[in-house]
C-alpha cells in the first residue's frame, strides 16, 4: 500500500522508446475521412454519401497531430477502379484537415463511386459515395425563394421602437 514507486528501466528500453528512425504508416496519420456537401468554418457540417448530378461532393480528411507537411491526393474512381478525377493539395503541418471538392457532372453515370485518399503517394483510406439519377437537389437560392412570401402578400418587417 502507499505510493507507487517507479522502477528504473534498462538502457536498451530507453533507446527503443526514444528512437526516431521509424516512419509512421500514412493510415496512422489519418483521424477520419468524411463525405458531405457543406463546409462551415473549416468543418464538414453535413455528412452524406448520396448525390445527384450537379451536386458538389466534399471529401474531408482529418489528420492526427503532430504531422509533417503532407502532399495529399483524392482520386474519384468508378466501380471498375478507373480514376475519373484527381485532386491534390499540400497540407501544412499546422493544418488538421484537407478538403477536396468533386463536381458530380452529367458526364458521370449514376452508380457507386469510390474516393481514395493518398498521402505522399501511399493509400491512406477510402470512402464510397453514390450518384443517383435525376436532377440536382434544390440550390440555396431556390430554397430561399420557396420560403419568400407570395407577391400579393407583403413581407413582415420588425423594427425597434425608441423609448
Amino acid at each position: 500500500e502507499g505510493r507507487f514507486a517507479l522502477q528504473p528501466i534498462s538502457k536498451e528500453r530507453v533507446a527503443e522508446l526514444l528512437r526516431n528512425d521509424l516512419q509512421l504508416d500514412v493510415a496512422d496519420k489519418v483521424f477520419s475521412i468524411d463525405v458531405g456537401s457543406v463546409r462551415f468554418n473549416d468543418n464538414l457540417v453535413d455528412r452524406k454519401t448520396q448525390f445527384r448530378v450537379g451536386d458538389k461532393a466534399m471529401i474531408q480528411c482529418s489528420l492526427l497531430p503532430p504531422h509533417e507537411d503532407l502532399y495529399m491526393e483524392a482520386h474519384l474512381l468508378d466501380e471498375e477502379g478507373r480514376i475519373l478525377s484527381r485532386l491534390w493539395q499540400l497540407v501544412a503541418r499546422e493544418n488538421m484537415r484537407g478538403h477536396f471538392w468533386f463536381q458530380m457532372e452529367d458526364s458521370l453515370e449514376p452508380g457507386v463511386y469510390s474516393v481514395v485518399i493518398r498521402i505522399d503517394g501511399q493509400e491512406a483510406g477510402s470512402r464510397t459515395l453514390e450518384l443517383l439519377p435525376g436532377p440536382t437537389t434544390a440550390s440555396r437560392d431556390d430554397a430561399i425563394s420557396e420560403l419568400s412570401p407570395p407577391e400579393d402578400q407583403p413581407a413582415t418587417t420588425v423594427t425597434a421602437t425608441q423609448r
